[in-house]
C-alpha cells in the first residue's frame, strides 16, 4: 500500500523529536519510593592501588546516577597541581581526566568530599579516597585523628618544603584537603614520608583562599607532625573556636531618643566590668551616659541618657585586656539619635506564662522580671504581689538594673508549688514609656523540686608540669560552660554540679589564663594539649562519680 508523502514526513519528524528527548540528559527512570540511600563508589578503573600508572585519565562508577551540579566541587586531585583535573560526567559514571602530566614517582590521590550528591540530593556518607602512583609503590602513610567543631568541619594538609614554608605555608594551596565525617573523624592516607602540618576550618570555607584573619581555624599541639616511611600517625587532634580573634563591636541603636543598646561579636557578660565605653558628640565633646548589661542578651549592652540634646552620637569601646591576651578590639559606630517619644505601654518580657522557676534548697533564687522599656520603682504604692493558694506571701524586690527586678520571697520557694505574680501598674514608674496597659497585671508561674547536686573527681594518670584545667559542659540543644575547674596536683574535683549529662574537657594551660587555646599561625604557635573524654558524664544528686586513669598522651 502506498503512503502520502506528507504522512511519511510527519512520522519521520515525530520520531525524531522522540529521539532528540530521550537524548537530551542522563537520568534515571521516574516513579518508586523516595531514595534516601546515599550514593556509593562500585568501582574504579583501573583499580585503586594502581601501580606504575601512565595513562591519562580513570573512571569513577557509582551505584546510582549523581546529581551533576555537585560533581565540579567534589572530586579533586591531591597533592594539588596548577590545573584541575576535567571531569566528565556520564550518568553513574565520572571520568578524571588528568590536565597535567602525571610527576613520575609520586602518590596521587583521588579525593571524593561529602559535596557529592545522588540526583535525589543524598549527599555521599563519608569522604573516599582512591589510590594511584606514577611509580612501582603506593604510600602508605596516613595522619588521623578528630577535628571538634560545632558544624561540620575540613582538614587542611602540607607538606614542608625548604626555606621559610615552616612559617609561610598557610600562604599556598594546601597539599591535601580532606573532610570530616559528622562526628568529626578524618585519615589522610598514602602519605610519603616527611614533615607536615595541618590546620581544621569550618567545612563551607575548605575550598576558599585561606585567610588567618578573618576564618575559624584549629591547629594541632605538635609544631611538626614527622610521618616515617608507611607511618600511621593517630590521634592528631584539633578544635576549631566558636569566635574569631577579641571580641568587637558590631553596631548600635537607639530604641527612643535617649535609651539604646550596643551589640558587640561575643559574650560580654563576664567581662563587662573591663569595657571602657565613651560617648562623643560631633564636636567631641564627652557625653555622659549611665551603661548596664542587657538582661536578655549576653552579647550587648545598654546605655542612656538623662537629657540627650543631640541629634547624633558616637560611642568609642577602647580595648580591654585579660592579662596579655586582648579580649576587646577598640572600635567606634556612629549612630543618628531617636527621634520619636516612646508612647507605648510597657509590657512584661519575663516571665512568661505558665513559667517554671529554678530554686535550690539552701538559697533562694530570685524570680527576675523583665520589662520592655527602663522603669524605676516607687516607693509610695507596691508594685508586686505574689500568691500561693490564695495566699499572699511576704516578699522583698529591687531593681537589679534599669529594665529588671529580682522578687525575692522572705521563706524559700516551695518545691512544685503553684504561684501568682501580681504587678501593680502604679507602683512602676517609667522613664520613657508609658505605664502597663492594664491596672494590675497578672502572671502565674511555678516550681518543681528542688535541684540536687552531685560531685565529679577526675584522676589523671600522666605526670606534666602544666597545669591541668578541666572544662564541663552541658548537654542541652544549645550546650553551655558549666565552669572551668583548675586541677590540683594529678586530679580535679568538681562539686556542687547541678544534676543532668555533662561534657568533659581537659587541657594542658599553657599560658595559665584558663581558656583553650587553638593555636595561631602569625606568628606560629601551636594548640594547648587537649582531651575529649569520650563518654557522656551523667551527674546523680548526692553522689560522688569518680572518673580514674584518664590519660593524656600529648606526645603523639
Amino acid at each position: 500500500m502506498l503512503v502520502p508523502k506528507h504522512t511519511i514526513t510527519f512520522y519521520v519528524g515525530l520520531i525524531s523529536i522522540i529521539f532528540l528527548f530521550s537524548c537530551a540528559a542522563i537520568m534515571a527512570p521516574p516513579g518508586g519510593p523516595i531514595d534516601d540511600i546515599p550514593p556509593q563508589l562500585i568501582d574504579v578503573n583501573p583499580p585503586d592501588g594502581t601501580v606504575n600508572f601512565n595513562g591519562q585519565s580513570v573512571e569513577l562508577i557509582f551505584s546510582e546516577y549523581l546529581d551533576e551540579s555537585t560533581i565540579e566541587k567534589s572530586i579533586s586531585l591531591l597533592p594539588s597541581s596548577k590545573k584541575s583535573p576535567n571531569l566528565i560526567y556520564k550518568g553513574k559514571r565520572v571520568i578524571v581526566e588528568f590536565s597535567d602530566s602525571l610527576v613520575r614517582d609520586q602518590t596521587y590521590i583521588i579525593v571524593i568530599n561529602r559535596n557529592l550528591c545522588d540526583e535525589h540530593n543524598v549527599k555521599i556518607a563519608q569522604g573516599l579516597q582512591v589510590a594511584l602512583s606514577t611509580g612501582n609503590l603506593i604510600d602508605k602513610g596516613s595522619i588521623e585523628g578528630r577535628i571538634f567543631h560545632t558544624k561540620e568541619a575540613s582538614l587542611q594538609l602540607w607538606k614542608m618544603r625548604e626555606g621559610m614554608d615552616s612559617l609561610e605555608f598557610f600562604n599556598r594551596v594546601p597539599d591535601y584537603v580532606i573532610d570530616a565525617d559528622n562526628a568529626g573523624f578524618y585519615e589522610f592516607k598514602f602519605l610519603s614520608p616527611g614533615e607536615y602540618k595541618i590546620l581544621g576550618v569550618d567545612r563551607s570555607m575548605s575550598r576558599l583562599p585561606f585567610n588567618p584573619e578573618k576564618m575559624l581555624y584549629g591547629l594541632t599541639w605538635l609544631p611538626i607532625i614527622e610521618l616515617h616511611s608507611s607511618e600511621k600517625k593517630t590521634n592528631i587532634d584539633l578544635k576549631v573556636p566558636e569566635s574569631l580573634g577579641p571580641i568587637r563591636i558590631n553596631s548600635a541603636e537607639f530604641h527612643n531618643d535617649n535609651w539604646g543598646t550596643i551589640k558587640f561579636s561575643g559574650d560580654v557578660s563576664k567581662i563587662k566590668d573591663s569595657l571602657s565605653i565613651y560617648f562623643y558628640d560631633d564636636s567631641s565633646s564627652n557625653l555622659k551616659a549611665e551603661i548596664f548589661p542587657d538582661v536578655l542578651s549576653s552579647d550587648k549592652i545598654n546605655f542612656y541618657f538623662d537629657s540627650l540634646k543631640k541629634d547624633r552620637i558616637i560611642i568609642n569601646v577602647a580595648q580591654a585586656f585579660d592579662g596579655e591576651m586582648l579580649v576587646v578590639d577598640s572600635g567606634r559606630v556612629r549612630i543618628n539619635r531617636g527621634e520619636d517619644v516612646d508612647t507605648t505601654h510597657i509590657s512584661i518580657l519575663k516571665p512568661v506564662p505558665n513559667y517554671v522557676h529554678y530554686i535550690e534548697s539552701d538559697k533562694i533564687i530570685p524570680l527576675q522580671i523583665v520589662f520592655s522599656s527602663l522603669i524605676t520603682l516607687k516607693n509610695d504604692f507596691p508594685a508586686f504581689t505574689i500568691s500561693k493558694d490564695s495566699s499572699i506571701i511576704p516578699i522583698k524586690y529591687e531593681l537589679d538594673s534599669p529594665q529588671s527586678v529580682n522578687i525575692i520571697p522572705d521563706n524559700n520557694w516551695e518545691p512544685n508549688g503553684k504561684y501568682e505574680l501580681f504587678i501593680n501598674r502604679s507602683g512602676i514608674g517609667p522613664i520613657f514609656a508609658r505605664g502597663l496597659k492594664d491596672t494590675v497585671a497578672s502572671i502565674k508561674f511555678s516550681t518543681k523540686d528542688f535541684q540536687g547536686f552531685g560531685s565529679l573527681v577526675i584522676n589523671i594518670n600522666d605526670e606534666t608540669s602544666k597545669p591541668l584545667t578541666a572544662e564541663l559542659h552541658t548537654i542541652k540543644k544549645n550546650p553551655t560552660l558549666f565552669g572551668t575547674f583548675v586541677s590540683l596536683g594529678r586530679n580535679v574535683n568538681i562539686k556542687r554540679i547541678p544534676e543532668g549529662n555533662y561534657l568533659l574537657m581537659l587541657f594542658e594551660d599553657i599560658n595559665q589564663d584558663e581558656k583553650y587555646t587553638p593555636g595561631q599561625l602569625k606568628p606560629y604557635r601551636p594548640s594547648e594539649p587537649f582531651y575529649h573524654y569520650p563518654d557522656t558524664i551523667k551527674i546523680r544528686a548526692n553522689w560522688d562519680i569518680h572518673i580514674d586513669d584518664i590519660s593524656m598522651d600529648i606526645s603523639r
